[in-house]
């Protein structure tokens, strides 16, 4: 009768880890990753030599044997958040950011317009005359006063906006955090809060 033998992957290893005599982190039937990135299900595990009895889950209809793997090259699969969770989130982000900063009692240094938003800030101009400040007036008084940071009128609702620090006009002198420039040296919760303004 022939005798069919599976070339262990190589990965395998027989040598003791210093986890040897150690209860098992990981339950049987655990999936994991491995730190090449290939996704495996725990089969056993091996007190003795504290190493894993693992087998890589592979495309459907095929099989690989299973070999044993030390515990350091195993990670948990860290679960995919929704994309309703990640909006949350960053929402929570911003809210939290932007209660630090409107706390803040002197003004902010300005850092400039973002070049990306300044034409659509122009255009807005032309849409909106009369309605708002022009925005080359806003950056002369952003950079003459500095700015600061504040809520909309309702904050957990996490609309935001960058005031001349003299001024209280949300509806006529403000621009979004995802306006700004980011410099090297800006608070860095401002920066956080540009950022997560623009994902």
């Amino acid at each position: 009768m022939p005798k069919f033998e599976f070339e262990m992957p190589t990965g395998d290893t027989s040598n003791p880890t210093e986890h040897a005599g150690k209860e098992a982190e990981y339950e049987n039937k655990s999936v994991m990753m491995t730190t090449e990135g290939q996704k495996v299900v725990v089969l056993n595990y091996q007190k003795v030599d504290g190493l894993y009895v693992v087998m890589n889950l592979d495309e459907a209809g095929t099989r690989s044997p299973s070999y044993r793997i030390s515990p350091d090259k195993l990670r948990k699969i860290e679960a995919e958040k929704s994309e309703a969770e990640t909006r949350e989130d960053r929402k929570k982000r911003i809210i939290a950011l932007t209660k630090e900063l409107s706390e803040v009692q002197e003004s902010i240094p300005f850092s400039g317009i973002n070049p990306e938003s300044y034409p659509k800030l122009k255009a807005n101009d032309v849409e909106l005359e009369g309605l708002c400040t022009p925005i080359d007036d806003l950056i002369k008084r952003f950079e003459k006063e500095g700015i600061k940071v504040v809520f909309g009128n309702d904050p957990e609702s996490g609309n935001v906006f960058i005031l001349p620090f003299g001024s209280n006009d949300v509806e006529s002198d403000s621009v979004f955090p995802k306006h700004l420039q980011i410099s090297e040296d800006m608070d860095s919760r401002l920066k956080e809060l540009i950022l997560a303004s623009r994902s």
